[in-house]
This record gives structure tokens, sequence and C-alpha cells, in this order.
């Protein structure tokens, strides 16, 4: 049977990371928008035990990708999620999203990484006068890391 092979998406910016990391293939949704298009269309179908939908992104018609029995799973119950849930009920194939919570344990360790400089996390400051500028930071889906909005001297 072989070790199971995992297939990431990511954009340009974040391929050799995501090959580093240890992923057997890496489609760059960047320079191929419709990735998933020719996913269905390579015979793709039954590739996937799981699919991690971290962004919450795919549409419903992406089981087609899933073996029988595979999974779906999401961290936030989309309306394609929630569809292909229902569809579930007549199919082997699943889908689900998970809640994250946090865990005193998990921030502790998360916290001794970042001191380490094991982890870094870019973040991007604004000041509370330049919210509608930190607003469309947050939304841009490029973004990289987290925005932060300094309210204490951030009003000038």
């Amino acid at each position: 049977m072989g070790t199971p092979a995992v297939t990431a998406v990511c954009s340009s910016r974040d391929v050799e990371r995501v090959k580093a990391w240890g992923a057997d293939t890496v489609v760059d949704r960047s320079s191929e928008p419709g990735y998933l298009e020719r996913l269905l269309a390579d015979k793709a179908e039954g590739r996937f035990d799981v699919v991690f939908d971290t962004p919450c992104t795919l549409p419903s018609k992406a089981t087609r990708l899933l073996k029988p029995r595979g999974a779906i799973v999401g961290t936030a119950p989309t309306l394609p999620l929630v569809w292909n849930a229902v569809k579930s009920l007549f199919s082997s194939k699943r889908s689900s999203w998970v809640l994250v919570k946090s865990k005193r344990a998990d921030l502790e360790l998360v916290g001794k990484m970042l001191a380490a400089g094991d982890l870094e996390i870019p973040i991007t400051t604004f000041k509370v006068c330049e919210m509608s500028t930190a607003a469309a930071k947050q939304a841009d889906r490029q973004k990289v890391g987290r925005v932060v909005v300094q309210v204490e001297k951030g009003w000038n």
C-alpha cells in the first residue's frame, strides 16, 4: 500500500515552504486558478482519502475528489460543507467541520516556539485611525500573517 501522498494547495509565495514541510505535490493556486477543474477533469475522482479545506472555499462538487469513505473537513460550517454533509447521508463520502478551541497547553507551546524563534507569524500593525486600511488588509486573500489594530495612542 505504501506511504500516503500529501497534495497541498497554496499561493505562489508559500510553495517552497509547503514543499519543505513535506508535501509530495504542491499546486500553486495563484498561477493555476482553475486547479480544481483540472483535478476534477484529470481522472482525479477517488484520489483523496481526506481533503482539509482550511480556508473553506471548496465548492460542493469537490466531493468528487474523494475516495469512497473519504471526507472533506473544513474549519467552519459553510453552505457547501453543510450541503455535502446532507449528501453524505446517501453516500459513503463524508463532510464535516472541526471546532477550533484554544487550550492553555497549546498556547503555551506556541508562545515557547515564538520566543525561541522557531515560529514566525508576520504581524502588520495599524492605528485605529487607519481602520479602513486595516480592514482592507484583513480582507486581502493574499495577506500573510495577522493584522493588529492599535487602540491605545492610535487615534491620530
